[in-house]
């Protein structure tokens, strides 16, 4: 389970994301671009490319959702370890972004 859940309230299952995700090889992101209608282009290692509408962020709240609201903090995201993530702390994983792009 990330961090950033546990940051931002959000409680999860380990045994849920574990069956979820039994017999699936890992993902990972590889590039990542933002884009100023709050979408990214994600390349993945397989090299599958999917645009991920993230206007979803302005009905969340918590400190590190709430920076990223502006295009200025939104555009800084970054890959570390095969994870998209922000200055801020919050992260998504690659297995949620293939999830939105589907």
């Amino acid at each position: 389970m990330s961090w950033n859940y546990l940051k931002i309230g959000i409680k999860l299952s380990r045994e849920s994301l574990s069956k979820k995700y039994q017999g699936r090889t890992v993902t990972r992101v590889k590039n990542v671009i933002a884009h100023p209608n709050f979408k990214l282009t994600v390349v993945f290692e397989d090299n599958k490319t999917s645009v991920i509408d993230m206007n979803f962020i302005f009905s969340e709240s918590g400190p590190v959702i709430e920076p990223l609201k502006t295009y200025d903090n939104f555009q800084k995201v970054f890959i570390e370890d095969g994870i998209i993530t922000w200055p801020t702390g919050y992260d998504i994983s690659p297995e949620y972004l293939e999830e939105l792009a589907s």
